[in-house]
């Protein structure tokens, strides 16, 4: 029979045992000011919202302002992973068949990545398109419009490699691919996100939210 003494002797192990477990499973997922827990938990800024004083870098490795590379002009941003990311290259390939049509109708087509700026030329050549692509390695601009997110312990083990060496970082963190739509005065006119990488903005979709937001 146990006693009294020995009981509680016993509880109070089990509960340092569990609250061990405990610390040990959080210890590796740091909370990081605008980094989302998963890509399921990004909160992109919504229509209506100006975009944020960011730096981004250009092609060239030179640091300048988000909304100065925008030159005053609509815009439509597309966020993307990398130039290791498939999906990301037939999205940006695919951009290039309305780069033409949305020049035409004003807008400034540009893309932002966490590329190193020397993996930016290898993007715009393998999608065979000529548009401005920004760095963001630190992924400041991702994390001021609310699209950057911590990926699961194994996933970000499996990219790992990819993010490294294209990035410089090992933070396990990306961009929600994504695209944002935004007038000449930089606020957002609207917004398409979605936590599943493999799906895109198609180009009809695409076309027809722009000419919506000119009205």
């Amino acid at each position: 029979m146990t006693t009294p003494r020995l009981f509680h002797v016993g509880l109070m192990i089990a509960l340092i045992a569990v609250s061990g477990v405990a610390v040990a499973a959080g210890s590796g997922s740091k909370k990081v000011k605008g980094v989302a827990p998963s890509a399921e938990k990004a909160v992109p800024l919504a229509v209506g919202q100006s975009l944020p004083d960011v730096k981004v870098t250009t092609e060239e490795g030179k640091s300048v302002k988000l909304s100065k590379a925008l030159e005053g002009k609509p815009a439509a941003i597309v966020f993307y992973r990398g130039h290791w990311c498939p999906y990301c290259m037939k999205h940006l390939a695919g951009l290039k068949e309305i780069a033409g049509e949305l020049d035409a109708l004003g807008v400034n087509l540009v893309a932002i990545t966490p590329d190193k700026s020397e993996y930016i030329a290898e993007a715009k050549a393998k999608a065979d398109l000529s548009i401005d692509i920004y760095s963001d390695g630190k992924l400041d601009a991702a994390k001021a419009m609310g699209v950057a997110y911590q990926m699961d312990p194994d996933m970000a083990e499996r990219y790992k490699k990819h993010l490294v060496e294209s990035t410089g970082h090992d933070t396990g963190q990306l961009p929600l691919p994504s695209v944002f739509l935004t007038d000449a005065a930089g606020k957002i006119t609207w917004v398409f996100s979605n936590p599943d990488f493999k799906v895109r903005l198609s180009n009809e979709e695409f076309l027809a939210a722009v000419k919506k937001a000119q009205g």
